[in-house]
């Protein structure tokens, strides 16, 4: 309902028409008295915090501070400020005011604006302010039904008088700060209760700076409460010139931790960041990365760049070292799902052997005996196969390593016919290059590729006991390595494997251990020998580097696949060994876990594991062993 403003009927009155009272000349008025109420919410004093100078137009009324506006377009529909109860207080007050003496206030604006009347009985039943006021003879707005009104806008108080009513359609534009106020000054509850009820994910982060402004606990309060669920909801509008010092008490009353704080100071920078330099700084130092799942540090943080190379880095290791101090570090993952099994139809393996994980986070596996390539997506749902068997140039022999180029290429080592051959994502031929040989470009039982950043393809020889490099296009470029257990010699060399920083990790069969090349070939550092403990490997047969450069080595004299950081310290086991007794192989060999000659292994951009269980022909996928959520 509307509240009168000049030469307006009121609702409840027959006419407000040239309703008018004389003020005298030297009367006393309620603000030049003061408030005189102790312990009322007009009494407590205001907050003497500092304001910053990017203050709302009406901050020259004295209402509101500089944060975002308290607004409630969401809940403004559904707004009720009297209950059935309260609904026939009014009614009671409407006629006990027919007994009194003026029936109608009127507030008057020194802006030349219209008047704002209301009933006398309503503002005392609803105000405690105002009952006093208006009850006193002493004071000159009791005797003349007028008051002026020099801190607020009329359009503002007009608002204000309507919820006194039980206006249920508010103006959804409305600053809640402006209406806390006057419901602060005046001693209104009912407007405040209304008022804590709005705030949710919108208006959360405005009402607590708000309350921080002005030292509100009850304010403060139900925003900490709404942010404890809702922190990842908060629109990037709602936190312009919110400060700090409140983004770091609801992050802090965020439940879970982890992604949505990150996203709440991401979304806080995005609206802050260039205002107030060096603050995002002291957010990130709030946020808890070991509650971050590694595939959202991959997906999410480091697309933000809130984080420089060097805090990723370190981000990674603090994840790590919680790893190898958890109760469970030493225990073994359970698989997420399997998929494959023995056959010859779409889906199914016969001894798979090679994996290599898309930038989608699919995989593409060499189904050796098979005589085929298949594609799958993140889920292991079959997406495609290249199943051509023939003896031309382009058709399979025995596919046995694979890899993914930067533009989106099929890369295939045909151990049979010692070449290295090229599929587009449909399956269609583009090029071959190499023979059988030990010539630079020639090869003797390719086993494993890997293509760089820079679109070069590193081919892995088990025969020749070395390396070639060898550009996209398939020329060849270098060499690296030779037989022997020297530092930058191999012994049957079975797996290779780029870092991020183009950082070659070969996998020496031979001599039981894994090396490590920078991105010009230069040897670096060598770990692992044969043996079964930590560091020791029995028969390796490939090897695959995570994004944050986590080294995974499948293990098929083990069983296993053997997790190590990038400097070589052991970090995790991956699979259960399957039994060597006969009766105990039949039944636990095919339980989820359970590894049977792990010929490949690949991790997906979001640190998701795939292991290539030969042995049972299938290929099983396990969560990311750095979610410590």
């Amino acid at each position: 309902m509307s509240v009168g403003g000049d030469d307006e009927p009121v609702l409840g009155t027959p006419v407000a028409m040239g309703y008018r009272m004389h003020v005298p000349v030297g009367t006393p008025t309620w603000s030049e008295r003061g408030t005189p109420l102790t312990g009322t919410p007009n009494a407590t004093p205001r907050s003497t915090r500092s304001r910053s100078s990017a203050c709302s137009s009406l901050d020259a009324w004295g209402l509101h501070t500089a944060g975002p506006p308290w607004t409630f377009r969401r809940q403004a529909g559904r707004l009720s400020m009297h209950t059935k109860e309260t609904v026939e207080s009014v009614f009671d007050a409407l006629y006990r005011q027919t007994h009194m003496g003026p029936e109608l206030v009127r507030f008057e604006f020194g802006t030349g604006e219209q008047p704002v009347v209301a009933h006398r009985s309503i503002l005392m039943l609803k105000s405690s302010v105002f009952a006093i006021m208006l009850a006193n003879e002493q004071f000159q707005e009791a005797r003349t039904g007028r008051v002026r009104i020099r801190d607020c806008p009329q359009k503002t108080f007009k608002m204000f008088v309507g919820y006194l009513y039980g206006q249920s359609s508010p103006d959804p534009s409305q600053d809640g700060r402006e209406l806390w106020e006057l419901a602060d000054k005046y001693g209104v509850d009912s407007i405040k209760i209304m008022l804590l009820k709005t705030i949710d994910e919108s208006n959360c982060a405005a009402a607590a700076q708000y309350a921080y402004e002005v030292d509100s606990s009850e304010i403060m309060r139900v925003a900490r409460v709404v942010a404890s669920e809702r922190l990842d909801h908060v629109p990037i509008e709602g936190l312009d010139n919110v400060c700090t010092d409140v983004a770091k008490m609801l992050m802090v009353s965020h439940t879970r931790q982890g992604l949505p704080v990150f996203r709440f100071v991401e979304k806080w920078h995005r609206a802050n960041g260039w205002k107030v330099p060096g603050e995002t700084e002291s957010l990130i130092k709030c946020i808890d990365f070991g509650k971050v799942h590694l595939c959202d540090i991959v997906e999410v943080v480091r697309h933000s760049c809130l984080l420089k190379p060097e805090q990723l880095k370190m981000v990674h290791t603090l994840k790590l070292e919680r790893l190898r101090t958890h109760p469970w570090a030493l225990q073994t993952i359970p698989p997420a799902f399997c998929f494959g099994a023995k056959g010859v139809d779409p889906c199914l393996f016969d001894s798979p052997v090679g994996i290599s994980a898309t930038p989608d986070g699919g995989f593409i596996i060499a189904d050796r005996d098979n005589l085929r390539v298949q594609l799958f997506d993140a889920s292991g749902r079959f997406t495609k196969q290249f199943n051509v068997v023939g003896d031309g140039e382009w058709e399979y022999c025995v596919p046995v390593g694979v890899a993914m180029s930067t533009g989106g290429m099929v890369v295939v080592a045909d151990s049979a016919q010692h070449r290295v051959k090229i599929f587009d994502q449909e399956g269609a031929f583009v090029r071959a290059f190499g023979s059988e040989g030990v010539a630079p470009g020639c090869f003797r039982v390719p086993v494993d590729v890997a293509v760089n950043s820079r679109g070069e393809i590193a081919v892995c020889e088990y025969h020749n006991n070395r390396v070639q490099v060898f550009s996209s296009d398939g020329i060849f470029m270098m060499a690296l390595g030779s037989e022997g257990g020297g530092l930058g010699q191999f012994r049957h060399p079975c797996g290779v494997a780029y870092t991020r920083e183009d950082h070659m990790v070969v996998a020496d069969q031979g001599n039981f251990r894994i090396q490590i090349f920078d991105s010009r070939c230069a040897y670096v550092r060598t770990f692992g020998k044969r043996g079964e403990g930590p560091q020791h490997f029995t028969l390796i047969s490939s090897v695959a580097v995570s994004y944050f450069g986590d080294i995974l080595v499948s293990d098929v004299g083990q069983n296993r696949v053997h997790i190590f950081t990038h400097d070589g310290s052991f970090a995790q086991n991956i699979g259960v060994p399957a039994p060597k007794d006969d009766e105990a192989k039949k039944k636990e060999a095919n339980l989820p876990g359970t590894l049977s000659s792990p010929e490949g292994v690949a991790v997906t951009n979001r640190g998701i594991v795939a292991v290539v269980d030969g042995g049972n022909h299938r290929v099983q996928v396990f969560e990311s062993l750095a979610d410590f959520s």
